[in-house]
């Protein structure tokens, strides 16, 4: 059991003051309807070290003595003049802000007049990521795809002729090579070593999937693919017939 240390009556365990409710408010004031400490430190007013901003007093006696813009260490900077920022995302201060909306910007490619946040207009953006320059060149963007045995597949048909490949003991690589087509790339699904032929599966032809299937095979005329659709696969009883 624990006592009070002041009137000697009996308090909780869990106190650390070794006071009871009566004497720990005794130590309390009040003026002008606030609390404060017999000592006057809740009465002082407390200024950040960096902006005179006033604070709470616990933050300057056994805190940072900073406000909250200012807490954390390395806030930003402007591009233009090196003036320490309020907020952290900006990246000018007003002063530069009001500076670059009097100055006119224009396009490296074309001369045309944009806005100061940019390089470039819409249509010189456009063409400058076409082909090689664009950052999604060679790479295959699909829904979400679907693992089997440690493979990531796009859809859940290649899934299902991965797994009739398996059954009927047949060698397959997915999406084992690359074609190099200039302005982009083509990937085939499947690739059967024992045949040497490539099997792609489509369920949908897009008009530019389309047409770059037609280009591919006019500019690899010796490599034999195979296009599967649905009937297809219905017919190889990999799908159901509704």
């Amino acid at each position: 059991m624990k006592y009070c240390k002041i009137c000697g009556n009996i308090i909780s365990i869990r106190t650390k003051t070794y006071k009871c409710h009566s004497c720990a408010a005794k130590e309390f004031i009040k003026i002008k309807g606030s609390s404060g400490y017999i000592d006057g430190r809740t009465l002082k007013k407390y200024y950040c070290i960096i902006c005179n901003n006033q604070i709470n007093w616990q933050t300057y006696l056994y805190g940072t003595k900073k406000c909250r813009l200012h807490y954390k260490k390395g806030l930003p900077k402007c591009i233009d003049c090196g003036k320490e920022l309020s907020r952290y995302g900006a990246k000018r201060c007003k002063k530069c802000i009001g500076k670059t909306k009097k100055i006119n910007y224009y396009c490296k490619d074309c001369g045309k007049k944009i806005s100061w946040r940019k390089n470039r207009c819409r249509h010189c953006y456009i063409r400058f990521n076409k082909g090689k320059n664009n950052p999604m060149y060679g790479r295959v963007t699909h829904t979400k795809p679907i693992k089997y045995k440690d493979i990531f597949f796009h859809s859940s048909w290649e899934v299902k002729y991965a797994e009739y490949l398996d059954q009927h003991k047949n060698n397959w690589f997915y999406e084992y090579k690359t074609f190099n087509m200039g302005h982009t790339t083509y990937t085939p699904d499947f690739y059967l070593p024992e045949t040497n032929e490539y099997i792609e599966i489509k369920g949908y032809w897009r008009r530019d999937a389309l047409n770059k299937f037609f280009a591919f095979k006019l500019l690899y005329p010796e490599i034999k693919i195979k296009v599967l659709e649905k009937k297809d696969l219905e017919y190889l009883k990999i799908l159901k017939r509704r």
